[in-house]
């Protein structure tokens, strides 16, 4: 109750607060809408004119903030200034540039435009990238033009930049050598049916092989894995059917209780009484009942000659829950104390049975709106957003 009234509450906040937005008023009591920042292009805004008591809903766009003519030249300057330092990247100058360069296509918090033109397109590409093996060791000039644009202005700026190639470290250096070496040998005699690899790189001596195949460590890895998960399958299935057998037998016992309970009441000796429910349950069967099948178990063992004692405590024991070894000592225990009493006895215990059923059906009942809960606060959740967000999204600030 508490969080419907949150909800309402904060769903009549956001309304009223829409309701009666309105653009800001400047100096002069006149309404204004606010621009976006310089370069920020075109933005459209709802409005509602009112005439009295009729309105007209609109679409305008609004274009950011440009640059006055004055500015302009002021801005040009700036821009110029930054770009210099942006264009480097990484690079520390540009009479050696090893990394690549940054070509923007507009300069951050101005709204200056930039386009590039270059005279060697084999050397790097428009985005800035070095274009690595097409440089020479020696280096290589390159002009760069910047075009920079604001509003109806244009400026050039050009820009020198010495490309190296990049540098390698000592290993990377030592596999260039190799490679340089390999392709040399493969190239030499193309008529030979191999192709001889180099022997030596730096005055050490060269062993080959091919890379070990990542293919076996995968599939030992995932066979590794399905393994595993086989396992946990296997303990997740054996775990869910006990509980499954438990549920079961805990549902049957009071029915089973009161038919012998009722047949030895009538007059009819346990075993009997056992033995019509057992064979009743045989000729009738269309789905498999564990406390059933335990009972038909059972039976066979009487018949071929375990006491009959024994089998009823055996019973209880595969069965596994108190009840049942309840019932499975009851019996046995009238089967060598005696048949007085066991009738109240029985009653008792199916009484007691179906209290417990009872007891039972009312937590499945609790639990079972418990788990409600989740759903229903995922249900609030979806409502919350499809009302707060078209609402904060139409909200003009």
């Amino acid at each position: 109750m508490f969080v419907v009234c949150i909800t309402l509450l904060l769903v009549c906040v956001i309304t009223v607060v829409d309701y009666f937005h309105t653009p800001k008023k400047n100096a002069k009591g006149q309404f204004v809408i606010e621009r976006g920042t310089y370069g920020s292009g075109k933005e459209k805004v709802q409005l509602r004119a009112e005439v009295g008591k009729k309105h007209h809903d609109m679409s305008l766009e609004v274009e950011g903030q440009n640059y006055s003519e004055k500015e302009i030249p002021g801005i040009m300057e700036e821009a110029t200034r930054k770009l210099e330092k942006l264009v480097l990247g990484k690079n520390k100058s540009f009479d050696e540039v090893r990394k690549d360069l940054r070509l923007l296509s507009e300069i951050p918090n101005t709204g200056v435009e930039v386009r590039w033109e270059m005279d060697r397109y084999d050397l790097i590409d428009p985005s800035g990238k070095i274009l690595q093996g097409q440089i020479p060791e020696k280096g290589e000039v390159i002009q760069l033009k910047a075009i920079l644009t604001a509003g109806q202005k244009e400026m050039e700026h050009i820009f020198y930049a010495n490309l190296f190639p990049p540098k390698l470290s000592s290993e990377e250096a030592q596999k260039k050598k190799i490679e340089d070496q390999a392709k040399a040998m493969e190239a030499k005699d193309k008529t030979s049916p191999y192709v001889v690899l180099p022997e030596y790189v730096d005055g050490k001596k060269l062993t080959w092989r091919y890379p070990q195949d990542s293919r076996a460590a995968g599939v030992l890895l995932l066979g590794t894995f399905l393994a595993g998960f086989l396992v946990f399958w296997e303990e997740y299935e054996k775990k869910k059917q006990e509980t499954y057998r438990k549920e079961e037998l805990l549902k049957e016992y009071p029915q089973i209780v009161s038919q012998i309970t009722l047949f030895v009441k009538a007059g009819m000796p346990v075993r009997m009484a056992w033995f019509k429910i057992a064979e009743t349950y045989e000729k009738e069967k269309k789905v498999p009942q564990s406390a059933y099948e335990e009972m038909v178990y059972t039976m066979n063992e009487i018949k071929h000659g375990i006491s009959e004692s024994e089998s009823y405590e055996r019973f209880g024991q595969r069965c596994g829950l108190i009840s049942y070894r309840r019932l499975g000592t009851l019996l046995s225990g009238n089967i060598k104390k005696g048949a007085k009493g066991i009738a109240e006895l029985l009653k008792k215990e199916t009484m007691e049975a179906f209290e417990e059923r009872k007891n039972r059906a009312k937590k499945m009942g609790e639990e079972a709106g418990t788990k409600l809960l989740g759903p229903m606060f995922m249900m609030l959740l979806v409502v919350l957003t499809i009302i707060v967000v078209p609402a904060f999204l139409s909200i003009q600030i």
